[in-house]
């Protein structure tokens, strides 16, 4: 901390660094269910009374890719918040650590 700089100051600089990691986590998060998603949608409207069988492929392809994503939200969300992680991490030791978390 700069000698010069106020506590507002700090404060400011504080929370417009967490906004930024919000902004950047949440993008990550947007653009990877834009990835998984809008391909699963576009199919669904050119196969709309489809038979064909290559079409059933693709979906269950783009559907089990929709599903990846859905799993790899929370590790994203642990990931780029600091917040999130602290707390998964004394919930986990409250309930698996009993004795460790009391001490």
């Amino acid at each position: 901390m700069n000698p010069r700089q106020s506590n507002f100051e700090v404060t400011v600089q504080r929370r417009q660094e967490q906004d930024m990691r919000l902004l950047r986590t949440l993008t990550i998060i947007l653009v990877l269910l834009l990835i998984s998603t809008v391909p699963l949608g576009v199919l669904f409207l050119v196969s709309l009374g489809e038979t064909d069988k290559r079409y059933v492929q693709t979906t269950k392809i783009l559907l089990t890719v929709s599903h990846l994503n859905s799993l790899l939200n929370p590790f994203i969300y642990l990931g780029g918040f600091p917040e999130i992680r602290d707390y998964v991490k004394k919930r986990y030791e409250e309930m698996f650590l009993p004795c460790r978390a009391t001490s």
